[in-house]
């Protein structure tokens, strides 16, 4: 069974972005929140370019994943559109308006700033932290594999809470058996 990376709570999210604002690392604060939003993994960031996101309208994202990253082989896989908090859409507009790329650098200078508010910290952490809150918050299963674009409930199951034991089990029963969707949630569209 694999070993999954701690997820970051929200309390944890928001005491990382508030410290890399307050140090200027303002495109890295845009990376995190980006990541907590959309449930995306530190590759994930590296691979957006400014043209794969699109702010549709404030607090609305839309993001267009590709099969591969190298230009010539480049095919739409899905296109997925994200409600986000109005922060996080201005940042990412800003980010988008300045043309950059997340490179490893951005991601690498995330995971180490976010390492001194939470020491377990990996590249899934935000990935696995912002799933686990929106299951925690009554997400119900079909939001939660488009958000985590798994394909089966027992590896997002897994993804989640690790291995299946009793106490995981319970607490994978307790918050994801509501199949109650978050309004105004997440919609995704493939081509």
């Amino acid at each position: 069974m694999p070993t999954h990376a701690p997820p970051i709570t929200l309390e944890q999210q928001r005491s990382i972005v508030k410290d890399l604002e307050k140090g200027g690392h303002e495109d890295v604060a845009t990376a995190a929140c980006l990541a907590w939003a959309c449930a995306l993994r530190m590759a994930d960031l590296r691979a957006l370019g400014p043209t794969d996101v699109t702010v549709v309208e404030p607090g609305l994202l839309r993001i267009s994943w590709w099969t591969t990253k190298e230009a010539s082989l480049r095919m739409r896989e899905s296109e997925m559109t994200y409600r986000v908090p109005m922060g996080v859409s201005l940042k990412v507009r800003r980010w988008v308006a300045r043309g950059l790329r997340f490179t490893e650098a951005t991601t690498r200078r995330l995971v180490r700033e976010a390492k001194k508010v939470f020491p377990e910290c990996a590249e899934h952490s935000w990935k696995r932290g912002a799933l686990q809150h929106l299951a925690k918050s009554g997400a119900g299963w079909e939001e939660l594999l488009l958000m985590a674009r798994h394909q089966s409930r027992d590896t997002l199951k897994r993804y989640l809470w690790g291995c299946l034991t009793p106490d995981s089990l319970r607490t994978a029963r307790a918050s994801l058996l509501l199949h109650t969707p978050l309004s105004g949630g997440l919609t995704a569209s493939s081509r």
